[in-house]
């Protein structure tokens, strides 16, 4: 996690001693701002805050997980203290001059009025695209700016490997508006890799360090190549008590055949490196 160039996690919960747990939410969570000491030990350069847990305590909570984040020197997206905070590509440049534009951003709840609040153009919030229309126009300004574009996006369906519709369509609107890259976050188990219109589509990480519930989780390494080109490779490990740990021999061998067997559009060598089919 330390070697690469630039390591991006999913933050679901804010970072502060302050505000309340929203009223009627069944899961709320929070961490102390010095904390994020652990995003610099494992190496975490960026994460996103587009999710359905980094307002659980409300405005403040959230403003405070902003001044955390910066004083340990990394970098939020999806979330801000306005919209265009909140839905701005972070932009990346590489030593040999490509530029590569992460965008964050989450469906999750799929409500019209959800407790976790989208920025506005007043009130700070997450960037939410279940209409993703400002979505789509931030990859495309992005591809302008010749910018290789990842969409890292909270979506799906808790608890099943099977895609939904929303997933679905999304992926092919995303797609089409030129994203490069889309990676997906939420159903807290591992869904399947696909190929859309040329674009790979990770549909869903699992968890990677979230409950002391064993199960299996994965990291995938992306290679982009000035080309646009992105190599990408498959990484199993397996969440346990808290914490994770990299899957080896026979159990490193199951989760890949798992990932295959629920994957039917791609191939998978014995590294993890994922192509088409």
């Amino acid at each position: 996690m330390r070697n690469v160039d630039l390591m991006l996690v999913n933050n679901e919960f804010p970072y502060s001693y302050g505000g309340e747990p929203l009223q009627g939410k069944t899961y709320t969570f929070r961490a102390r701002p010095e904390t994020t000491k652990v995003l610099n030990e494992m190496g975490v350069d960026m994460v996103s805050l587009a999710n359905n847990h980094a307002y659980d305590y409300g405005e403040q909570a959230l403003l405070d997980s902003f001044t955390a984040l910066h004083d340990a020197g990394v970098i939020y997206g999806g979330a801000g203290k306005n919209i265009d905070e909140a839905s701005h590509p972070i932009y990346y440049l590489t030593e040999n001059g490509m530029k590569i534009a992460i965008i964050c951003a989450t469906q999750i709840e799929r409500l019209s009025n959800p407790d976790t609040k989208g920025a506005t153009g007043e009130s700070p919030g997450v960037f939410r695209c279940l209409d993703d229309s400002l979505l789509l126009e931030r990859i495309r300004e992005a591809r302008e700016k010749n910018a290789f574009v990842v969409v890292f996006i909270h979506w799906g369906t808790e608890s099943t490997t099977e895609i939904d519709y929303l997933q679905r369509d999304q992926a092919i609107e995303i797609a089409d508006a030129g994203a490069n890259l889309i990676i997906g976050s939420h159903p807290h188990i591992l869904q399947p890799i696909d190929y859309v219109n040329g674009v790979p589509v990770v549909y869903s990480l699992g968890n990677y360090i979230f409950t002391s519930k064993t199960q299996d989780t994965c990291m995938v390494k992306a290679t982009i190549h000035n080309d646009g080109n992105v190599n990408l490779q498959f990484i199993p490990g397996i969440q346990q008590g808290c914490t994770v740990f990299a899957a080896s021999g026979e159990e490193k061998r199951r989760i890949m055949d798992s990932m295959c067997s629920m994957s039917p559009g791609i191939n998978m060598d014995a590294k993890g490196n994922i192509s088409p089919k």
